[in-house]
């Protein structure tokens, strides 16, 4: 009868040697390190396979992680899709019509926000480096960021020389500076209200401190320094006082539709030269509307005085809370008899009354709903939305007169259109638009001045 094997012998009893059993451990460790190789280059990982395949194949791969199981994985996947932004758009919005609720809603949210940060972004532009007369390139200037731009009006001036300017890309205000100071021409808004367009004319370059941020540029136009001494007979008291002023001006990009903004910015830091930090003497809050005709505000901020030494402020950081809509969209109404909402994305417009006036006049009443929170100020509102009027014969009639009101949450807006004077007598109101914005978001700015010079003379 055979005897069983014991442990550690092989069928002749001897022991293996060591040197034997070390080459069988490093084939097979050999072989398991190939077969991982074989296996890595022919499954190679999720998120490398879509980045080899280009940006459509990654975009992909991460719309389709917004749907993952795991929370970090569709955050991760969600984060990455915002800054990539643009790139992604075409994507998101066939995924905004997924079966899947949850790769629906946060490619939703998604565009949503990519249009938030489009809205406050600054346009980028780039002209061409060589020689150009001024007049082409702000018509370049105009083309590539959107803005409308006008050279002279009326009796103004413009200086039409031929000027180099950068061709490297860079913010629109920075380079309509840019080319103003080049040629010998100013900046400013349309005189006519109606007109979202900025004037470019001749005049002497501005040498006044300017900060850009987004679509916004803000420049320092003056400070004013102020010693009194009164004297109260009564009592034979003197009482003397030092004030400081500093005097802003605001403008941003005619593309860009501001409702509201804060009174006064916020001022995050003053130093000057000499090192002393300013304060301001008052904080006022609160909000001004802001009407689509307005391109410019001016502002004032009170600030405690600086020392007499001090010659400048090295720097001054201010932070300026904003409200705007975008994205604008249209609601056509052509039945003005019917009592029943129309519809347009998220927006509820009710025809409540509608008659002619005067034979050439004619009167609607609408009440336009949103299924949003009453912003603060409520009355931005009544700067959101804008209302035309088309007769039969495809002639707008004029808005002679419009008033609006809140009411249960919805505004309430009595409008009367005066026939146009080109228009058949006959001609009857067929058409009403209602353009309205599917975004409105409020933001904070910051601005950054450095080197703005101080009045430091004191009078005898």
């Amino acid at each position: 009868m055979a005897r069983p094997h014991r442990h550690g012998h092989n069928a002749h009893g001897r022991k293996p040697c060591p040197s034997t059993i070390l080459l069988v451990l490093w084939t097979l460790l050999a072989a398991g390190v190939a077969r991982a190789q074989d296996d890595g280059a022919s499954e190679p990982p999720a998120d490398s396979a879509a980045a080899d395949a280009g940006p459509a194949a990654r975009v992909a791969s991460l719309i389709r992680d917004l749907g993952h199981d795991s929370f970090a994985k569709r955050q991760v996947a969600d984060d990455e899709l915002m800054r990539l932004g643009d790139e992604g758009r075409e994507q998101l919005e066939i995924a905004s019509r997924s079966s899947d609720p949850e790769i629906r809603a946060r490619a939703v949210d998604l565009l949503r926000r990519i249009k938030v940060d489009e809205l406050w972004g600054g346009t980028r532009v780039r002209l061409a480096g060589d020689e150009q007369s001024a007049a082409t390139l702000v018509k370049q200037l105009a083309t590539a960021s959107g803005n409308k731009l006008v050279i002279g009006e009326g009796y103004e001036a413009f200086r039409d020389k031929p000027i180099h300017v950068s061709d490297d890309e860079q913010f629109f205000w920075q380079a309509l500076d840019e080319l103003c100071r080049k040629s010998g021409n100013q900046v400013r808004p349309h005189y006519d209200t109606r007109e979202a367009a900025l004037i470019i004319s001749a005049g002497a370059g501005s040498k006044a401190p300017v900060a850009y941020a987004g679509p916004l540029r803000m420049e320092v136009t003056s400070a004013r320094r102020e010693f009194r001494e009164d004297l109260h007979y009564k009592q034979l008291e003197r009482r003397a006082t030092h004030a400081f002023q500093l005097n802003l001006q605001a403008m941003w990009e005619s593309r860009f539709r501001l409702v509201a903004y804060r009174v006064q910015p916020e001022l995050v830091e003053a130093v000057t030269d000499t090192g002393q930090r300013l304060a301001l003497c008052v904080s006022p809050t609160g909000w001004n509307i802001c009407g689509p005709e307005t391109r410019q505000v001016p502002l004032e901020m009170k600030l405690h005085p600086p020392l007499v030494s001090a010659e400048q402020l090295d720097r001054l950081h201010l932070r300026w809370s904003l409200m705007a809509v975008g994205d604008f969209a249209t609601l056509e109404v052509t039945d003005f008899a019917k009592r029943e909402p129309h519809h347009e994305d998220d927006i509820e417009v009710i025809v409540e009354e509608q008659q002619l006036i005067e034979s050439n006049q004619f009167q609607l009443t609408l009440l336009v709903a949103r299924p949003y929170a009453v912003p603060e100020p409520h009355e931005v509102l009544f700067q959101e939305n804008r209302f035309e009027l088309t007769g039969a014969d495809d002639k707008p009639w004029g808005l002679a007169n419009l008033v609006q009101e809140m009411h249960a949450g919805a505004v309430r807006a009595k409008l009367t259109f005066r026939r146009p004077s080109t228009a058949a007598a006959t001609d009857q109101p067929a058409r009403l638009k209602v353009h309205y914005p599917r975004i409105r978001s409020q933001r904070a700015l910051d601005l950054v001045l450095t080197d703005v010079p101080l009045p430091h003379g004191r009078p005898d």
